[in-house]
């Protein structure tokens, strides 16, 4: 079974400057960077701002005193990471929350997770869903600290799910242990539906090798799969209703699920990016309804995992992947430049292999980026600010977590 574990840092800024540059490059056997897992039960305690640099503790210009703190003090976004591992027959879980002290706290959480879970911002707090390892689909909510888990509709799934929230509603999608695709609402105060509303409709049920993903645009929930023909398909749920399918002729999509995002600040409102079967990473973007034909993003950018999105201002996003060599990746996309997409770097400065792909979220406290690592020290949090990479917190008690998800809100 599975260690399942909860991080919430509450006013949370940067995780020290430094840009990044290696490409990826392809090697038969990348280094997974895993270790044995250990006990998380009792992870201790740490504190932020005992992390801050003899620079970042000097007065700014203003002479406010330490400047850095003064930021992690004033900020009022927050930052949750989910993950968990394999440790034979034992279960361990724990939550943990950064206050605004900048202390980390941990509490036990009694679950088990077989998969990447999705987190997502809603209603002032987190909502995170994962499968668990009787094939249960389970959600955790949080506020300032993690409920326990409960079952979803009492159904089953398999792989990572997908949340969006589309209004006032939180919206799962997933992918049935019949490999269907099936949605589900939660809402506060009522929270889960029955989440077994078949994606596409009860006759036109979509499935594939891999489970759907979801994304929130123009008042509609938007998912993206491939299909079990092999091509890449999107389908839009609104007014309560699916419309028919959209295949996106031309493409071919492997056995792993694509990664969508809402764009803002541009002509485009849909971002789709996907690996073929031999691992070569595609994109195609949406404006006025129409979807752009589906491109390479980079001759150099292969992977063998799903990969992870995140918007940015200006009608920009940012692509995170697992390179084949076993070392994370990304490459920011601006339609407004040719290329539009950034050369593939390292995310961080000479980062170890890792044992599960990057993943990202939007940034806190003036950062545009939030990106989490599982590594073989730890699971380390990342930001992204003024286009380079900040130093690495390791967050404590994380040391041999496989896989991790990020989620944040403002």
């Amino acid at each position: 079974m599975r260690p399942f574990w909860f991080c919430l840092p509450l006013a949370l800024s940067g995780c020290s400057s430094a840009s990044t540059s290696d490409a990826p490059r392809r090697t038969a056997e990348p280094d997974s960077g895993r270790e044995d897992a250990r006990p998380v039960a009792d992870a201790g305690h740490e504190s932020a701002r005992d992390a801050l640099s003899a620079d970042e503790r000097e007065p700014d210009a203003a002479g406010n005193g330490d400047s850095a703190e003064a930021l992690l003090d004033g900020c009022t976004g927050s930052v949750a990471v989910v993950g968990g591992t394999v440790s034979g027959a034992s279960t361990i879980a724990f939550g943990a929350t950064l206050d605004r002290g900048g202390t980390w706290l941990v509490s036990s959480l009694p679950s088990n997770v077989t998969s990447t879970p999705a987190i997502a911002a809603f209603a002032g707090g987190f909502v995170a869903v994962f499968v668990d390892a009787d094939g249960d689909l389970e959600s955790a909510t949080s506020t300032w600290s993690w409920s326990s888990p409960s079952s979803v509709g009492g159904v089953n799934a398999v792989g990572a799910p997908s949340l969006a929230v589309v209004g006032t509603s939180l919206h799962v999608v997933y992918q049935g242990d019949d490999f269907k695709y099936v949605h589900g609402i939660y809402t506060s105060g009522a929270g889960w539906n029955s989440a077994d509303d078949p994606v596409g409709g009860a006759s036109k049920q979509g499935f594939g090798p891999s489970p759907p993903v979801a994304a929130s645009a123009s008042g509609a929930l938007s998912i993206a799969y491939g299909g079990q023909d092999g091509a890449l398909y999107d389908e839009t749920w609104t007014g309560g209703a699916w419309q028919p399918d959209t295949e996106h002729m031309g493409t071919t999509v492997g056995a792993l699920a694509p990664a969508i995002t809402a764009l803002s600040g541009g002509t485009s409102d849909l971002l789709i990016v996907y690996a073929d079967p031999g691992g070569v990473l595609y994109f195609t973007s949406r404006s006025a309804g129409t979807w752009s034909a589906a491109a390479v993003i980079d001759a150099t950018a292969f992977t063998d995992a799903a990969p992870s999105l995140v918007a940015l201002s200006g009608g920009r996003a940012m692509m995170a992947y697992l390179g084949t060599n076993g070392l994370p990746y990304f490459s920011v996309y601006d339609p407004a430049n040719t290329p539009a997409w950034t050369s593939p770097a390292s995310i961080g400065t000479d980062p170890p292999g890792v044992s599960s792909p990057p993943a990202v979220a939007p940034g806190v406290c003036g950062d545009e980026v939030v990106a989490v690592l599982t590594e073989a020290a730890g699971v380390a949090c990342l930001s992204y600010a003024a286009g380079a990479w900040q130093s690495p917190t390791m967050l404590p008690g994380t040391a041999g977590m496989t896989f991790a998800a990020v989620g944040s809100q403002p």
